[in-house]
């Protein structure tokens, strides 16, 4: 459980407003769909988050507990960081001819790859030891997250504030990371 919640935690709470949640619900007003974009969406999250927990049990096995710390309280600044960027909206995916399924699954998993829900579930997996978890945990909340968007498209973000979800969360993503910095440090 150690890696589990937090990583279901982060990784619906990162999703809104950022670019993934914008494709999808691009996705979503295009197909309209939600069972096959949310089908396409838990795909490309169990393929990002399994890579994700990958990469923390190869952290966890040549990094200290410290080190792991150090890691995991950066990926929190990084994903604050993150949160405050407005990035490029999503592309519009108009001349891929897939089906909202495979459209929803491989452009997410390209747009997705290297993101900071993906960063922030590889160190919570590396710091936890328990990568197998936190992945599940990070797959689910990715779908979770972005599922609102699947389901009601451009409403979604008539209907939450996401501009200030986003600016709050990174408030409190930064908060946590330099606490986990200065704990790492043992700097108090």
């Amino acid at each position: 459980m150690d890696g589990l919640l937090p990583a279901f935690l982060l990784a619906a709470l990162t999703q809104i407003g950022d670019r993934p949640e914008r494709l999808v619900i691009a996705l979503g007003q295009r197909y309209r769909r939600t069972g096959a974009a949310l089908l396409g969406v838990a795909l490309a999250a169990i393929a990002l988050m399994a890579l994700a927990g990958a990469g923390g049990a190869a952290l966890a096995g040549s990094i200290n507990h410290r080190g792991l710390r150090l890691i995991e309280g950066l990926a929190l600044l990084l994903a604050a960081a993150g949160g405050l960027w407005r990035g490029k909206p999503a592309p519009p995916l108009d001349g891929w001819r897939l089906g909202a399924t495979a459209t929803a699954a491989l452009s997410l998993f390209v747009l997705a790859l290297g993101e900071r829900a993906q960063l922030l579930v590889a160190a919570i997996a590396g710091a936890s030891g328990q990568p197998v978890a936190t992945a599940i945990g990070g797959s689910a909340g990715l779908v979770l997250g972005l599922a609102p968007g699947a389901a009601l498209g451009a409403r979604w973000a008539r209907l939450a504030p996401l501009r200030a979800i986003r600016i709050g969360l990174a408030a409190l993503l930064a908060l946590a990371g330099a606490g986990l910095i200065v704990s790492a440090l043992e700097l108090i």
